[in-house]
């Protein structure tokens, strides 16, 4: 069960969203001319965007909730899980998530046949490279799942357990999670992905399990996409 009563407010959260996208995008064009002085191909500009937006997330809950309002990281859910909850929710959560968004993904296919991929996709299907495909890895699969964790999980959802019951908690939590994701069509799946996170933090009060579910469901997304590419 996360902390009942954060350190931080609302307005700390809508802070650090809100921050993220103006810090990011300085920082990335400072990533992108210290890094890769000669330029960078579509791959490289995907990772670097991603570096940029993840280590401005985190700087900046650091900044608000631990420096400022004094909170220990264990407050952000940064304690060790339990042995069970890891198999329960973060094992066999992570694979029903995946199952589930793998169904719901079939069936927009089927009402909007036309609707393109989203972007990361769309990125991941330009690989060639060894390091095209670390990189996607890396920003889809671990430093992603991770920050959205620490944010979404650690950082907003106990402010809606503060002036919501539970139930409500997680449904809204989910729904932000989905609407800050994508369109209207991405947005629904994600929602529902949103949904379980929330309840599996609820559940075993750890970033770690939830963050061990958003990974084992973006890894299989990730396979389901890379290995055809890579037996081809």
């Amino acid at each position: 069960m996360p902390q009942a009563k954060p350190r931080w407010n609302l307005v700390d959260v809508i802070l650090v969203y809100v921050g993220t996208m103006i810090l990011g995008l300085p920082l990335v064009a400072l990533l992108g001319a210290k890094l890769f002085p000669a330029g960078m191909d579509t791959l490289t500009q995907f990772g670097v965007a991603a570096a940029g937006q993840y280590l401005s997330m985190a700087f900046l809950v650091w900044l608000l909730a631990v420096l400022l309002r004094r909170a220990a990281w264990r407050d952000l859910g940064f304690v060790a899980p339990r042995r069970q909850d890891l198999v329960r929710y973060g094992l066999r959560g992570g694979l029903l998530l995946a199952a589930i968004m793998i169904a719901l993904g079939l069936l927009i296919a089927i009402i909007q046949p036309e609707l393109e991929g989203q972007y990361f996709e769309q990125v991941l299907r330009e690989s060639s490279a060894g390091y095209h495909f670390a990189i996607t890895f890396l920003a889809g699969v671990i430093v992603g799942p991770l920050t959205e964790e620490l944010y979404f999980r650690g950082m907003l959802y106990p402010v809606l357990r503060q002036h919501l019951d539970v139930r409500w908690a997680i449904i809204v939590g989910g729904v932000l999670f989905g609407v800050i994701h994508a369109d209207l069509w991405r947005a629904i799946p994600l929602a529902v992905g949103g949904i379980g996170l929330c309840y599996i933090y609820e559940k075993s009060g750890s970033i770690w399990v939830s963050f061990l579910a958003h990974a084992l469901w973006n890894g299989i997304m990730y396979a389901i996409i890379v290995l055809p590419m890579l037996a081809g």
